[in-house]
């Protein structure tokens, strides 16, 4: 039985939990390799570019029209959902048929983003997001008469 698993099986006899959530993860890993998306959420960078901050997310194989970018609350809200059906049909008796379905998912706290600045694009399967940061009013100096 131990040779099916897609794993080493050294790993079920550690009582370490972290080792049980290693465990978990590997077999999640595995089991969906080969497979378009991962069970995880998308991959995301984040970098600061002074003014702004740049958000690219990997998104292969999404349709942009399948792409929405909602703001809830201090939260930008990332979705991407797809599905496809391939067929090979002889007249109507299937020979073979696949579905395919993915949705994802992820949130990102933008307070201190100039929500009204936020732009964004869609490119050989990256989502590229522009978040301006809020300027910072400075405090006008002022001396106080003390009486």
């Amino acid at each position: 039985m131990f040779e099916l698993m897609p794993f080493g099986h050294n790993h079920l006899f550690r009582n370490d939990a972290r080792d049980m959530f290693a465990l978990m993860d590997a077999f999640d890993k595995e089991f969906f390799r080969g497979s378009r998306h991962s069970a995880s959420a998308f991959r995301t960078d984040i970098s600061d570019n002074g003014e702004n901050f740049l958000l690219e997310s990997e998104l292969p194989g999404f349709a942009k029209e399948n792409i929405s970018i909602d703001i809830n609350g201090d939260f930008l809200v990332i979705k991407a959902s797809s599905s496809s059906e391939q067929k090979d049909e002889k007249d109507s008796n299937f020979i073979h048929r696949e579905r395919r379905s993915a949705s994802y998912e992820r949130s990102f706290n933008i307070s201190g983003i100039d929500v009204e600045g936020i732009d964004a694009k869609y490119e050989n399967g990256i989502l590229s997001v522009t978040l301006p940061k809020l300027k910072e009013e400075k405090k006008a100096q002022k001396s106080i008469e003390i009486k």
